[in-house]
């Protein structure tokens, strides 16, 4: 029996005072794909969490120890709901954060009743992670951060209308 099954990954909402921390663990996450420093520090603020934001969206950590490894954040927008951040701290990528946490964003949504859900995903994320779960590539979306660039828009769907 190894340590991890003492400390259980616990999936709880994240707490106002965490925004800052999740904000680095973006930054970090983001910066695990090997971007140079300058690129990273373009992304700074589009990855902050601010507690006006986690006030309005649905924002969860994954704690270990008191230690949170990784969240996510559902939005909603023009009805559409989002799956906006989703980020394991670099430490902890490849040690079952984000299947934790991606059984999790399914359950959630599950339970809002969702159909489908749409993620903007980092062009690294989208092979290495979200096709392996089932995702789609439905599109593209500019990046907002720097022009020219554009982004995998996805898709996962419950259910298909055959």
């Amino acid at each position: 029996m190894t340590d991890h099954d003492h400390n259980e990954l616990a999936i709880r909402p994240a707490r106002e005072d965490e925004a800052g921390l999740l904000g680095s663990i973006a930054l970090r996450s983001k910066g695990y794909w090997g971007y140079e420093e300058e690129f990273l520090e373009k992304y700074r603020t589009e990855l902050e969490v601010s507690p006006a934001y986690m006030a309005k969206n649905y924002v969860v950590v994954a704690a270990q120890e008191g230690v949170v490894k990784g969240f996510y954040c559902f939005i909603v927008q023009e009805g559409t709901p989002c799956l906006d951040f989703f980020f394991v701290d670099a430490p902890y990528i490849g040690q079952g954060v984000g299947r934790a946490m991606w059984e999790d964003v399914l359950g959630y949504a599950q339970n809002q009743g969702w159909e489908r859900f749409e993620i903007v995903s980092d062009p690294n994320a989208w092979p290495y992670f979200y096709r392996r779960k089932g995702c789609v590539k439905i599109g593209d979306k500019p990046s907002v951060v720097i022009e020219g660039r554009t982004l995998p828009l996805l898709e996962y769907c419950f259910k298909t209308n055959d």
